[in-house]
């Protein structure tokens, strides 16, 4: 009998200490420093040169209320797209801005070119040179002055 005890007794030794093993293993060390910042941190590694203490943390079971890395990392993503369309949207918001502010400023830069000269040079549709009428000078002065008022700040 006094064998059978020995037998029983040597598997459970071991498996006492394999959970013992495993325990420890599970409740790993957290450093707690704060730097010349005044901004505390938190590690598994302790600090070279810094003086850390050693922070007892509480294990247990998850209450189920994270979502697994998978869903973490698809909202992630989702985030990260919807920032990465706003910002396009921002960058062809600017771009149109630009643009409009380009063809304001030649609209400014042909009205002033009427107002200063009485004679105004244009190609015909043969490709013949020709003078403008005063009458289609003040068209087009009108023309131009209702975009600027229209498009143009």
């Amino acid at each position: 009998m006094k064998a059978s005890i020995q037998i029983l007794a040597k598997p459970l030794i071991l498996g006492i200490a394999l959970g013992l093993c495993v325990l420890s293993a599970q409740a790993e060390q957290v450093y707690k420093w704060v730097d010349e910042n005044g901004t505390i941190h938190y590690s598994d590694m302790k600090p070279n040169n810094v003086n850390a203490e050693n922070v007892r943390v509480k294990t247990g079971k998850s209450s189920g209320s994270r979502s697994s890395p998978q869903s973490q990392a698809q909202e992630m993503s989702a985030q990260q797209e919807q920032a990465l369309q706003k910002k396009a949207d921002e960058l062809q918001t600017q771009a149109k801005a630009r643009e409009n502010d380009a063809q304001c400023q030649l609209v400014r830069d042909n009205l002033k070119k009427l107002q200063e000269n009485s004679r105004v040079k244009v190609s015909g549709e043969d490709g013949e040179f020709r003078y403008l009428t005063p009458e289609e000078i003040n068209a087009k002065k009108a023309e131009y002055r209702e975009m600027l008022q229209n498009f143009c700040n």
